[in-house]
């Protein structure tokens, strides 16, 4: 369970079924005048994100879960290959051109849902690295949002 809010607007809650596994596609777009970027994520939120699509080609994802913002110890991480995972946890999707631009994937499988308690919200937020440098260009492009944890009547497979 959450023991406090993160500071920020309000972000539509991510339902996850426990014991099932769940794609989220998120597309990440930068202000053009800032750099800051931030995404959101197809089938939950309302809009897209503002600003222009993002090319991730050669960039670094993160996606975490966490008990609660301020606990130093994930309980799932997920990374894409450039960030030392692999595809099958975070996918760019390639080729970034057309709508694909700015978009990747975070694939929540059955051992990451199972061991989290149904009814409980939990903190996920996921961080992108744009390839290049110095300076380091990481960003938090999803910002602290509310992961539920919904029951299921099916329980042995």
């Amino acid at each position: 369970m959450s023991c406090g809010r993160p500071s920020g607007g309000p972000a539509a809650l991510i339902h996850v079924t426990r014991g099932a596994s769940k794609t989220l596609l998120f597309t990440v777009r930068a202000n053009p005048i800032t750099g800051e970027m931030t995404a959101s994520i197809s089938g939950l939120d309302q809009a897209p994100a503002a600003g222009t699509p993002v090319d991730l080609t050669g960039a670094k994802v993160w996606f975490t879960i966490k008990n609660r913002v301020e606990d130093p110890a994930p309980l799932v991480t997920k990374r894409n290959v450039a960030a030392g995972g692999v595809d099958n946890q975070v996918l760019v999707v390639a080729p970034q051109v057309g709508i694909a631009v700015g978009q990747f994937r975070v694939l929540l499988d059955v051992a990451d849902t199972t061991p989290l308690d149904p009814g409980a919200a939990y903190w996920c937020d996921a961080f992108v690295q744009m390839p290049g440098g110095p300076p380091v260009n990481r960003q938090q492009v999803s910002r602290n949002r509310q992961l539920a944890i919904d029951p299921a009547i099916t329980t042995a497979f």
